[in-house]
């Protein structure tokens, strides 16, 4: 009897989130508030919008503070305000805890195509970014860090997507990837420790995807638990990657749809895994419409543990 209850404890349950239609196939950014509400971008077919994953699946916020805005990675503060990243305008937006405004909290000319965002406890704000080229080149994509108005170059590598920070803010996680041809060839993870100002320390190999046959596979949104553990998306490989802190595959969630673009521990307790894409299998890229799958994990996500404690606070945006 003690075993059976022991096995019954490590089922993940799943199903669908019912935003089916609701979102478009740019959906991406997922990101959890202080009462474990999930929200994404691209709601219907507008890409600067955000809008729900919970309740309703309704629209949160348009963004219509600069023409062509792109919306594509969130992260929630404690008072409800958001930071997103605007990809076509290089810079990163706040928006209002009621979604009714926005102004651009830092920008910077040299930021490629910002894409994903890690925050801290003390408010530091890093951001990955990639320029998609048939050959990919260093400086096609790298790492800044806002720590006010103007977003500062850390680092220049191939092109970056999933960024998220460890538990203890220790280290610093990004992907790498690199296209020959039109299409992926190589995907790493770097783990990089932090100075105690937020800058970058020693570089080291965390994941590569060569190890397991899919380094043709890009990695996109990544996320941490409270114990360490960080779940990835791996775009067109239809599945949720959980790496243990030493960099061993624990556990791959296999979805309803090939493109997963990002992922969030939400939930009252965070401890439902929400992961976004764009629905189906094989549907090529800005077709079709947005999907959401859920599943229960045993840990809870770091941003809501934070978000919780009342963590991090931020000045006040700058306008745009």
């Amino acid at each position: 009897m003690i075993i059976l209850v022991l096995v019954a404890t490590l089922v993940l349950s799943t199903d669908a989130a019912g935003c089916e239609g609701k979102f478009g196939p740019f959906i991406e950014g997922a990101a959890v508030n202080k009462q474990g509400e999930v929200f994404a971008v691209n709601v219907g077919s507008q890409r600067n919008t955000i809008g729900r994953l919970s309740g309703d699946c309704s629209l949160f916020a348009t963004v219509t503070d600069r023409p062509n805005t792109e919306l594509n990675s969130i992260r929630v503060l404690p008072d409800g305000r958001m930071l997103s990243t605007d990809t076509r305008n290089q810079r990163v937006v706040m928006v209002s805890a009621d979604g009714k405004q926005a102004s651009t909290y830092c920008e910077g000319a040299g930021m490629v195509a910002p894409n994903d965002l890690a925050l801290s406890s003390s408010g530091l704000l890093y951001i990955s970014g990639q320029r998609w080229t048939d050959a990919t080149a260093v400086g096609d994509g790298g790492m800044w860090l806002c720590r006010g108005s103007v977003a500062q170059q850390l680092t220049l590598l191939g092109r970056t997507n999933g960024i998220e920070l460890s538990p203890d803010e220790k280290s610093l996680y990004v992907s790498e990837a690199f296209n020959k041809g039109g299409r992926p060839v190589s995907n790493k993870i770097w783990r990089y420790a932090l100075k105690p100002d937020g800058s970058l320390g020693a570089k080291t190999l965390f994941f590569d995807f060569m190890q397991d046959g899919s380094a043709n596979v890009d990695v996109d949104g990544m996320r941490t638990d409270t114990k360490g553990n960080l779940y990835v998306t791996r775009n067109e490989g239809q599945a949720v990657v959980k790496f243990s802190p030493s960099g061993k595959i624990l556990k791959k969630f296999t979805l309803n749809f090939s493109a997963p673009t990002n992922l969030e521990l939400g939930g009252p307790q965070g401890k439902t895994l929400y992961a976004v894409g764009r629905c189906g299998i094989g549907v090529p890229w800005g077709s079709g419409s947005g999907c959401v799958q859920r599943f229960s994990v045993e840990a809870p996500g770091r941003a809501l543990t934070l978000l919780q404690q009342g963590k991090p606070q931020l000045a006040q945006a700058k306008s745009g």
